[in-house]
């Protein structure tokens, strides 16, 4: 690749690092005229390669710093995850630093709801998601989604009953990620969880029983069969 200058291309030395890491993984040479400088001989190469180097160690501190970043917000009691979890809302704090959530009564009765009818009533996640889709129970404020009606799904009511937080605790700094592709985690000590107390919607027995039935063989629901979840 040959250019008449450097700052043709960018004037951003994060983007020229991008730029030189993806030519060099495509074994593709480059050249300046102007600076006078090739890349495309042994010395070029070795300088390319530790242009590489010099992105990678670019991104890691910046995944390092917005890490510790998300670790010291998490500490100060604030919800550093996305959209919020049906059945609460993300709310500024005064200071303008950070979001907690704040419990949505009628989406919390929604929640608690489920979990009887799962729990008490013996209905299945796809039981579930059909009752909540008759009733034509919209996706929450928290959600993306809210301003239309979107049908539930098994996946998304089984994404609320697994869901910690409706027992009144928001754990983050739980996992690791290992690898990039693929995507792999694992689960720190812990004693190095950050738990902070939010507004429960079902007791921590309830989410216990719950997830012991999740992981066992359930008898039939209203749907009739049997379903392992």
């Amino acid at each position: 690749m040959l250019v008449w200058k450097i700052d043709r291309i960018s004037r951003s030395l994060t983007d020229l690092l991008k730029i030189f890491e993806a030519l060099n993984s495509k074994n593709i040479g480059f050249a300046s005229l102007k600076e006078d400088i090739d890349f495309t001989g042994h010395i070029g190469k070795l300088i390319f390669q530790i242009f590489g180097a010099i992105a990678e160690f670019e991104r890691s501190t910046i995944q390092m710093l917005t890490e510790e970043g998300k670790k010291m917000s998490a500490l100060a009691g604030n919800f550093i995850g996305g959209s919020a979890p049906y059945g609460y809302q993300k709310v500024r704090n005064k200071s303008g630093k950070g979001s907690k959530l704040k419990l949505v009564p009628k989406e919390a009765k929604i929640v608690k709801q489920v979990f009887n009818w799962f729990l008490y009533d013996n209905y299945s996640p796809t039981d579930i998601a059909k009752e909540l889709n008759k009733m034509k129970v919209a996706k929450g404020i928290g959600s993306r989604s809210s301003a239309k009606f979107t049908k539930w799904t098994e996946t998304t009511v089984k994404r609320i009953l697994e869901n910690e937080i409706y027992s009144g605790k928001y754990i983050t700094n739980r996992h690791r990620q290992v690898s990039k592709k693929p995507k792999r985690y694992v689960e720190r000590p812990r004693e190095d969880w950050i738990v902070n107390p939010i507004d429960a919607v079902v007791t921590p027995l309830t989410f216990s029983q719950v997830q012991s039935k999740l992981s066992t063989r359930t008898p039939v629901g209203r749907g009739g069969g049997q379903k392992d979840y």
